[in-house]
């Protein structure tokens, strides 16, 4: 069973009323939930798309527009999210493994500023203890959390620890995984990407931010999701189609929520992807699905002209 959580406030902080930080809350919320929620199943069947350059199946008695041009495949998108095969690992999961490092970490019974070094020097297991830690210690850490790399009997910060820690991180928190992402930690880029958009809505709600300061943090979360899909995390790639889906990153792209979801499916069979491909193509014109195509095939272009130019030159 969790310590109740021991509230503190830094000297330099007015009190925020309950109902503001609960409505920045909500506007964050889409940080904290399940990417499970799209997985509607009152939605009508669609067809899955088969194993194939084809967005999608084209329904019975219509026709559908000719893939895109070779030339045109190879001509770079801005906006484009060109994914690479997710496959599941063998042996222990890769969320279990951060876990233990995490545990080692707190074994050593380290103070707040040894972890805020560690984590500032991009040690991946401080910097993710401590971010489980924090939660206590702001308006800006009270709605962190951690997803699937949670430990249960964490302890957090208290009063004292919290004054401690440097300003910085706790006027932004998502200051505690960058140099861990930076320094490669797949888990720390999935925790920048699902926190910061919640770290924004907080700060918007208590006046604590430009609007310059918001619009970096979300690209920010897209920029490190994207880092994460691409180092193979399938959590970071549903994250990715959900973000994308709501508009957590400031805008709604459900083109590549849809090209996001296609691929997962295509990489890892399961009902999970299915369901959650139905639910999406349910939710696509024929314009949609054009457009979902043309991406589909600029990424394979880009990916086989990179391969060959492996094999040409394997140095490069």
């Amino acid at each position: 069973m969790k310590k109740p959580v021991q509230q503190c406030q830094r000297a330099e902080e007015r009190p925020v009323p309950a109902t503001t930080i609960t409505a920045a809350a909500i506007l964050g919320a889409v940080a904290l939930i399940s990417a499970s929620f799209w997985m509607a199943r009152d939605k009508p069947a669609a067809p899955v798309p088969a194993r194939s350059n084809m967005a999608a199946p084209a329904a019975a008695g219509t026709t559908t527009a000719h893939a895109t041009s070779a030339v045109a495949a190879t001509q770079a998108v801005a906006g484009d999210v060109c994914l690479p095969p997710l496959r599941a690992s063998a042996g222990p999961s890769p969320d279990e493994l951060v876990r233990n490092t995490i545990r080692a970490v707190l074994a050593r019974n380290m103070d707040v500023l040894a972890l805020a070094g560690l984590s500032q020097r991009g040690d991946e297991g401080a910097a993710l203890a401590l971010f489980q830690q924090v939660r206590p210690c702001a308006n800006t850490t009270r709605y962190l959390d951690s997803m699937e790399f949670s430990i249960d009997d964490v302890r957090f910060v208290g009063a004292a620890g919290c004054r401690r820690l440097p300003a910085r991180l706790l006027a932004n928190p998502i200051n505690i995984l960058i140099p861990a992402a930076d320094a490669g930690s797949t888990a720390a880029k999935l925790l920048v990407s699902k926190n910061a958009p919640t770290v924004a809505a907080v700060k918007q709600a208590v006046g604590g931010a430009s609007a310059n300061d918001i619009a970096d943090l979300l690209a920010i979360a897209e920029r490190y999701g994207k880092d994460a899909a691409s180092a193979g995390s399938a959590s970071a790639a549903a994250w990715l189609a959900q973000a994308y889906l709501n508009g957590s990153f400031g805008s709604k792209r459900e083109q590549a929520a849809y090209a996001i979801t296609y691929e997962m499916n295509q990489s890892l069979q399961g009902e999970e992807n299915r369901s959650r491909l139905r639910y999406l193509y349910g939710r696509m014109s024929g314009t949609d699905l054009t457009g979902v195509r043309s991406m589909l095939d600029r990424c394979r272009a880009r990916k086989e002209a990179e391969a060959s130019s492996v094999l040409i030159s394997p140095f490069r």
